[in-house]
């Protein structure tokens, strides 16, 4: 054995601590705000950065308060790397969604100065 100690039959489960609600609506708005970001590439044209620039900041805004209670409650320490993913991911799709509006509108000013011929 490994000197682990298990629970005797009939005991309660151990203590898991709460996970904090912010941290994870952090997370949940950053992956959808760089999801967001890399579909616009595909599918949405030059306000395909809009949605990624909404949630984004709502990423980062719950990011840190989830990070103040956090820092203010002990014990809550799981939730802590929740909160950090949900600031990077925020953070990625501002960055993102500010990137891919002046490319799209580049990409198509490039096009419109095509020599293609638009039809007689």
């Amino acid at each position: 054995m490994s000197g682990e100690v298990l629970p005797t039959p009939g005991s309660p489960p151990p203590y898991a601590p709460p996970i904090n609600p912010l941290a994870v609506a952090s997370l949940i708005a950053g992956i959808a705000a760089s999801a967001t970001a890399q579909l616009s590439w595909v599918c949405c044209g030059a306000f395909g950065g809009l949605p990624a620039l909404v949630l984004g900041p709502i990423a980062a805004v719950c990011g840190h308060i989830s990070l103040k209670q956090i820092g203010r409650s002990p014990g809550a320490g799981q939730s802590r790397g929740i909160a950090i993913a949900g600031l990077i991911t925020g953070y990625a799709g501002i960055a993102q969604g500010l990137l891919i509006m002046p490319l799209w509108a580049a990409f198509i000013t490039m096009m419109g100065d095509s020599p293609i011929p638009q039809g007689s």
